[in-house]
């Protein structure tokens, strides 16, 4: 009977043995890079690690293994083989969440990071507008990694292993002046109303200015702090004066020279000077943007038709007696 119990604490013992030789050889594998690959489910991970343009490659030409990032105990190892063993190796591998005191831990602080990249334009570490974009926004380990300013900036130059094309939009809620605005607005028919010969839009296009000639910048930054989202913009109405910073009082033109090249205008038959309708009259001056559109066709005597019936130029006495039209 002693010797049955000594045989059997022996083959206990040799097992114990055995299994702390294989936990550790376990343990000790798993700390090396190469342990990952042994799974066929882990290998492309482990390739994007080994070579390549995405940042697993930059961290292994920095000497960071995959365990830095991915560390496991002794029973997630042994949960992880037990879970293969059962499941043939057909486990589907889930992206992980980094929250970003995960990456700040080697690289340092926000603060630093903005400082490295402010060669950058724009700087993708220093928002003015966004403050703090979280990491995994942009950055991605094991697939190509997404410039997410390049949503709103344009002409941004990417390196290897980045891509613009974002799946993860930014929550956009403010305006910078430097954003691509087709963001946010339809912007093909103004676009196109550049290259459109019958449009007035075209003719200041070929004098060599540009939109934010018109539309100032200051302006536009008003409007996007008034604005409300999910509101629609009201069609901008320019007044006089900022048509005339151009077309009156400089090297061009005059208002007067303005006056005096529409003299002979016919309009419905009848000779009226559109651009001084009613001398003498006390009639307020119309507004340019009245008859002369930019990116859409300009209509000529529409601004007339907001006083007098379409068709005629007739006062109102032409077709009212004077006590119907007198109390206007």
């Amino acid at each position: 009977m002693l010797r049955g119990v000594k045989i059997v604490v022996a083959v206990v013992v040799t097992l114990l043995c055995l299994a702390s030789m294989v936990v550790l050889a376990m343990r000790d594998a798993s700390r090396r890079p190469e342990y990952c690959n042994s799974c066929h489910v882990v290998q492309p991970y482990y390739e994007t690690w080994v070579e390549g343009d995405l940042l697993a490659h930059e961290h292994q030409q920095a000497g960071i293994p995959c365990q830095i990032c991915h560390p496991q105990d002794m029973q997630a190892l042994l949960r992880e083989q037990q879970v293969n063993l059962q499941s043939g190796s057909t486990v589907t591998i889930v992206d992980s969440a980094w929250a970003d005191e995960e990456c700040l831990v080697c690289h340092v602080d926000v603060a630093t990071l903005a400082e490295r990249t402010q060669a950058l334009d724009p700087n993708p570490h220093a928002s003015p507008h966004l403050g703090e974009v979280a990491c995994m926004q942009c950055h991605k380990m094991h697939k190509t990694s997404e410039y997410a300013c390049t949503e709103c900036h344009e002409d941004v130059e990417l390196g290897p292993g980045w891509t613009t094309e974002v799946t993860e939009p930014l929550d956009i809620q403010v305006w910078a002046p430097d954003m691509d605005c087709t963001t946010c607005h339809s912007m093909a028919s103004y676009v196109g109303s550049l290259e459109d010969s019958n449009l007035l839009a075209y003719a200041h296009a070929q004098e060599g200015l540009e939109c934010e000639d018109c539309h100032e910048q200051e302006a536009i930054k008003q409007t996007h702090e008034e604005i409300v989202p999910g509101t629609r913009v009201r069609a901008l109405r320019v007044a006089n004066e900022f048509c005339f910073d151009c077309h009156v009082d400089n090297e061009h033109t005059s208002y007067d020279q303005v006056i005096g090249r529409t003299t002979d205008y016919v309009i419905d038959g009848q000779t009226i000077n559109p651009h001084d309708p009613h001398p003498g009259t006390g009639v307020p001056q119309l507004g340019c943007g009245e008859c002369h559109k930019m990116h859409e066709e300009s209509q000529p005597v529409k601004g007339c038709y907001s006083c007098h019936h379409e068709g005629t130029i007739e006062n109102c006495g032409a077709c009212h007696e004077p006590s119907f039209y007198r109390t206007y």
